[in-house]
């Protein structure tokens, strides 16, 4: 079984179609269909993506070994070290994919959640304007 064969199956076992998958990873459905059919190499950057939104284990994805399944959070770490679980990093990754206007919008929806339970952002805490971090580039990987 080859990385396409691979990525096909996750396809599957989520029910989407090439259409639905291609999407949620900004890839055209042509180029998936390619990578499942193992006619085009797929670089580094697209494995990783296809991890970190469904959650797989490069590994498996790339050898075919192990599990196919990550058995811990994605590899983005939290202030303290520790990885974000799997819905952590779906959000960043999500947040990732907007574009800058709605990156905005983002940090500041989260800077009033934040402040209705009572917690404040790190921004806030430096007298900073309102945001979760340091403006993005734009730059998606």
């Amino acid at each position: 079984m080859k990385i396409g064969d691979r990525i096909k199956e996750i396809r599957e076992k989520l029910g989407l179609n090439q259409g639905e998958f291609a999407k949620r990873l900004n890839f055209s459905q042509g180029a998936l269909s390619d990578f499942e059919a193992n006619k085009k190499h797929i670089a580094d950057k697209y494995i990783r993506l296809i991890c970190l939104e469904f959650g797989i284990n490069e590994d498996w994805l790339r050898t075919g070994t192990g599990d196919t399944l990550k058995k811990e959070g994605m590899e983005i770490l939290d202030e303290e070290g520790k990885p974000l679980n799997y819905e952590e990093g779906k959000f960043i990754n999500t947040y990732r994919r907007l574009t800058d206007p709605n990156k905005e919008v983002a940090r500041a929806t989260v800077d009033a959640l934040l402040k209705s339970q009572g917690g404040a952002s790190e921004k806030q805490k430096n007298g900073e304007t309102a945001g979760i971090g340091p403006k993005d580039s734009g730059e998606t990987g």
